[in-house]
């Protein structure tokens, strides 16, 4: 009776019900211990799943009345997260008519608080997408029709990508750190490494050299666009676009459905091509050679007539040059624009069969190149 009465040492509304047969100890714990941490799992995640449920439920009657749909994206992403906070808290909540002995407590205590801390992350990174793809979302339906549109677009999917990436890392790197600071000797651990000044500090620098180089890499790349989501380049000699930007790499798709990995310091150290950087218009050539004797002039008109209304082409740019004269040969140089970089490339190659087709039919293809010997008429 006078123990019951000190608060410290009072049993539990549940400990003084429980029977005789289940005080016997197992592992230091009593079974009763036992069986009420794996009761109070299963009630925990009961009362998650419900009441999460019916929170969601509310919500999304909420939300339907709305016309936007970035609400619609946080309740899918606070769906999972939600259940496990609930449950958490239900099963902390729980824990003290356990009366679980200190360093057990203590120890349930640790597992609970890192659940906690990475729930918490869980749920801002989820929500830190939501808020990029809502973004990106109103960036696209801002893009319209025009290509300065299109590129301011493109740019700010890119810093978009890039920022989200950086700001996961972040709270990634102060969840863990919250989580290691729970432990007394994690803590011991990290104050003695970094009060000795030797090794330690210099394989931790070494070690976090590249990551802090990507993280600046990416926000440098964020900030000065090189490139951006969308855009044409040239790269280790292949022809793509950017697929993918992350915090260490860039996914190049090149034009055979190759991926090529490139690292992110790649496009920040060396030089490389963009063919997209300030507008997708680009011009174009393509190279005719055919005898001394051509008349020049009909196949300008040819070129202007084939390009006249053709659907590729954007009404810019369309020459007919001699550039080059050789013993055996001339030179012809068509130049002509284009939209973007992929319609170029058709254009030029349907500019290319129809000339190669008009010099093989024109006058019998006399003006194709031909080799002469001494002695041979100039027709």
């Amino acid at each position: 009776m006078f123990v019951s009465r000190i608060p410290e040492l009072a049993p539990t509304w549940l400990e003084a019900r429980v029977p005789s047969s289940l005080r016997g100890t197992v592992a230091g714990l009593a079974l009763w211990q036992w069986l009420g941490l794996v009761a109070s799992v299963f009630v925990a995640y009961l009362v998650g799943r419900v009441v999460s449920y019916w929170l969601i439920r509310i919500a999304t009657r909420i939300t339907q009345t709305t016309k936007t749909t970035w609400d619609d994206g946080v309740l899918r992403t606070l769906g999972p997260p939600s259940r496990f906070f609930v449950a958490l808290l239900t099963f902390d909540a729980l824990l003290p008519s356990l009366a679980l002995p200190e360093a057990v407590a203590a120890v349930v205590a640790r597992i609970v608080g890192t659940a906690l801390i990475v729930v918490v992350a869980w749920t801002v990174i989820g929500l830190v997408g939501v808020i990029a793809s809502h973004v990106e979302l109103r960036a696209q339906q801002a893009a319209g029709a025009s290509s300065e549109a299109e590129l301011a677009s493109r740019g700010i999917q890119t810093q978009v990508r890039v920022l989200r990436r950086v700001v996961s890392v972040c709270i990634g790197i102060v969840a863990l750190a919250l989580t290691l600071m729970q432990f007394e000797i994690v803590r011991s651990v990290g104050v003695s490494l970094l009060a000795s000044a030797g090794l330690a500090g210099v394989v931790i620098g070494f070690a976090a050299q590249r990551t802090v180089g990507s993280l600046i890499a990416g926000i440098q790349l964020s900030a000065t666009q090189p490139i951006r989501i969308g855009d044409v380049v040239i790269v280790e000699k292949e022809w793509g676009r950017i697929e993918e930007i992350t915090l260490t790499y860039v996914v190049v798709k090149v034009w055979d459905e190759r991926r090529l990995i490139v690292p992110m310091t790649r496009f920040l150290e060396q030089p490389f091509e963009n063919w997209t950087k300030s507008g997708s218009a680009l011009h174009g050539s393509v190279m005719l050679y055919a005898d001394w004797t051509l008349p020049v002039q009909e196949l300008r008109k040819e070129a202007e007539r084939f390009l006249e209304g053709h659907p590729l082409w954007d009404g810019r740019t369309r020459t007919v040059q001699v550039t080059q004269a050789t013993e055996k040969s001339i030179e012809v140089r068509v130049l002509v624009s284009a939209a973007d970089p992929g319609t170029m490339w058709n254009l030029r190659v349907q500019v290319r069969e129809r000339l190669v087709e008009w010099l093989q039919t024109y006058e019998g293809g006399r003006y194709l190149p031909r080799v002469r010997l001494a002695g041979d008429r100039v027709e």
